[in-house]
């Protein structure tokens, strides 16, 4: 088994073949492997959560639901950074450079559930590489520590629309996919109190 690449740099490449095999999972941001941080309970109680109500409604669609947890999470053209949930309407297309079919190119909606140390580079960083990607409609931001979901969508003049929807009683509305969900089950089961 190898490690990952340790120099400063790493082709593309050369980052697909080495998270073949790592034990962990990497970013490729701007030519440096980055280790993702491990997720908290409420983290990942929010994932799940999510992922199933969103799921559950599109059983019979067309969207197409792929997680960060599969090889399949990577997006291109930068092969990263890797979101929480990335939905596809028709099939997910990948980058002919990863024979594995791990980079996808095509996502409609990304959903990236934040964490206290990369929420920043979450909503400013991350969020302007996902610019470059045609076909994304949605970049969903989802608290983990209080039920606040909020949605970029892209306007006609190039801006983007930021649309906040709060509290256990509201209801999210993604456009780009056609469903509505309601916070309170995005939130179910989770501890507002602690601070994991």
């Amino acid at each position: 088994m190898t490690a990952p690449p340790q120099s400063s740099y790493c082709t593309p490449e050369e980052y697909l073949q080495a998270e073949k095999i790592s034990v962990d999972k990497h970013e490729w941001i701007d030519g440096q492997m980055i280790a993702m941080a491990g997720g908290s309970l409420s983290h990942s109680a929010v994932t799940s959560n999510l992922i199933r109500t969103i799921g559950n409604q599109l059983v019979a669609s067309r969207v197409e639901l792929l997680t960060a947890t599969c090889v399949s999470g990577r997006l291109q053209p930068s092969f990263t950074p890797t979101p929480t949930s990335p939905f596809f309407c028709g099939p997910p297309q990948f980058d002919p450079i990863d024979r594995s079919t791990g980079s996808i190119i095509n996502p409609t909606l990304i959903a990236e559930v934040l964490s206290p140390s990369t929420e920043r580079y979450d909503r400013d960083e991350k969020f302007r590489k996902y610019l470059s990607i045609p076909t994304l409609r949605e970049y969903v931001l989802v608290a983990q520590h209080e039920p606040y979901i909020e949605v970029r969508a892209p306007r006609d003049d190039g801006s983007w629309l930021v649309t906040p929807y709060s509290g256990l009683a509201a209801k999210v509305r993604f456009a780009s996919i056609e469903i509505e969900i309601p916070l309170s089950e995005v939130y179910d089961g989770v501890d507002f109190s602690s601070a994991d």
